[in-house]
C-alpha cells in the first residue's frame, strides 16, 4: 500500500524494524512521513503502552478525535496473531479491516469522524506506541 493511499482508505501499513530503538522517533515519523503528506502539524502526544484487557474502551469501536487529533501512528514492537489475538480493526465507513500487527509494523491511521478502530484483547505483552498529531488543514 502506496503512502498516497492514506487519503483514499483512511489508513496506510508501513514496515519500520527497530524503530522503537530510534533515539528521536517523533523526528523521525515526522522527517520521513509527515512532512512528505502535511504542510504543519503539531504533536498531541505520544504513548507507550503493553496490554489490552477485555474492559478496555479501546476493545470498542471508537474515534480519538474528541482528545483532539486527527492522524496517529501505532508502532507494534510485538507480534500479533489469531492465536495470541492483539489485532487490530479499522473501518472507514465502507471497508473494515482486521490486521494482525507484526514487530515493526506501523500503521499511519485517519482520526477523522468517518474513522473508527478498535483492539482486540490480547494473552500475551503487546507492546506499542501510541503518536497522535493534529495536522493543520487535514
Amino acid at each position: 500500500m502506496q503512502l498516497d493511499n492514506f487519503f483514499i482508505d483512511g489508513y496506510v501499513l508501513l514496515e519500520e524494524s527497530n524503530l522503537h530503538e530510534k533515539t528521536d522517533m517523533l523526528q523521525y515519523l515526522e522527517e520521513k512521513y509527515l512532512s512528505i503528506l502535511f504542510p504543519k502539524w503539531k504533536l498531541i502526544g505520544c504513548e507507550y503502552s503493553e496490554s489490552v484487557l477485555p474492559e478496555d474502551r479501546i476493545t470498542f469501536w471508537h474515534n480519538d478525535s474528541k482528545f483532539g487529533m486527527n492522524v496517529t501512528f501505532l508502532y507494534y514492537i510485538d507480534e500479533m496473531s489469531p492465536e495470541v489475538g492483539g489485532s487490530i480493526s479499522i473501518r472507514n465507513g465502507f471497508d473494515e479491516i482486521k490486521i494482525y500487527p507484526k514487530s515493526g509494523t506501523l500503521i499511519l491511521m485517519s482520526q477523522k469522524p468517518n474513522m473508527q478502530h478498535k483492539a482486540e484483547y490480547c494473552s500475551i505483552l503487546r507492546r506499542m506506541y501510541n503518536i497522535d498529531y493534529y495536522i493543520d488543514g487535514y
